[in-house]
């Protein structure tokens, strides 16, 4: 028999959905503030069919007018989201209308309180009915991705002072300080203190130590200090969703201390006199009242 050889292109001008493949599956949003929201655009995603796939959309509105075939049916929606902090405010119904056009979808995130949450989005990869391939061939079959949305919602921490100082000597001190409740974020934590009470204006305050990032617990530092001072401090912690003080402001007395004292050698001995002396190398915080004792015992 005789054998023909003839090229054969097959066409299609049915509108195409491009989607690019994303090998992850699981969507992280930023810590966000209770009563804000994060949008995160999920761009054009197709994790059922392969990197660079294809996809033709299935509702022909117009047997006649292939080009007008569009992408009728939902894409995106929500399979679980018990705390309601997730919703599809763009992209729920894709539609295609030309060979190279691309869809995006976004996903909004408005925690109702504080702590993390977790949602499932399902997006369809080809009408949720039916849909084409490049030769024109029609499957009834689904293709789709299930993925994992996460977020946290953050509130101020909590914070304390812990009871107040401990270790109190009259040159140092102990300032204790609590995370109490950490918001959904760990705060950054710092402690306020000086001679005089700041309040809840850290202008106001001399002095500060930053704790960096605490999560919940009890945190202290030694300061050094003077003897017989009255010392103010307070626990500030701040995240993302805004900062609180503790509910109140510590104080403390710093004890005197005794006075160190030291002899001098005696100087200008005679047969009848001396010049004796002494030297005052800390006056504990107090006015110092000095004594010489001296005999021949």
């Amino acid at each position: 028999g005789a054998y023909v050889n003839d090229d054969m292109t097959l066409q299609s001008t049915m509108p195409r959905l491009a989607l690019v493949y994303d090998p992850d599956s699981i969507f992280e949003f930023t810590p966000t503030k209770v009563g804000g929201f994060t949008t995160t655009n999920f761009g054009a995603r197709n994790q059922g069919g392969g990197p660079g796939t294809v996809l033709y959309g299935a509702n022909v509105t117009n047997a006649a007018s292939l080009t007008n075939a569009a992408w009728g049916c939902t894409a995106w929606r929500e399979i679980s989201d018990p705390s309601n902090a997730f919703s599809i405010i763009s992209g729920s119904s894709l539609a295609a209308t030309n060979e190279m056009g691309f869809q995006y979808a976004a996903i909004r995130f408005t925690p109702p309180s504080e702590g993390p949450f977790t949602g499932v989005v399902r997006i369809a990869t080809t009408d949720p009915v039916s849909h084409y391939t490049g030769g024109g061939t029609m499957y009834s079959s689904v293709v789709y991705e299930d993925y994992t949305i996460t977020g946290i919602g953050v509130g101020p921490p909590t914070v304390s002072n812990d009871g107040g100082a401990t270790n109190i000597l009259a040159r140092s001190a102990t300032l204790r300080g609590a995370v109490l409740n950490n918001g959904g974020l760990n705060p950054t934590v710092k402690m306020y203190w000086g001679l005089s009470n700041g309040g809840t204006n850290a202008a106001a305050w001399t002095n500060f130590y930053n704790f960096g990032i605490r999560g919940v617990g009890v945190f202290s530092n030694s300061f050094t200090l003077k003897p017989k001072r009255t010392y103010y401090y307070r626990v500030y912690g701040e995240n993302v969703a805004g900062g609180r003080w503790a509910s109140s402001t510590a104080t403390f007395i710093t004890p005197t201390t005794s006075p160190i004292v030291a002899n001098v050698s005696a100087s200008n001995v005679g047969v009848t006199v001396a010049m004796m002396g002494g030297n005052v190398i800390c006056t504990g915080g107090l006015p110092t009242t000095v004594r010489i004792y001296w005999g021949q015992t």
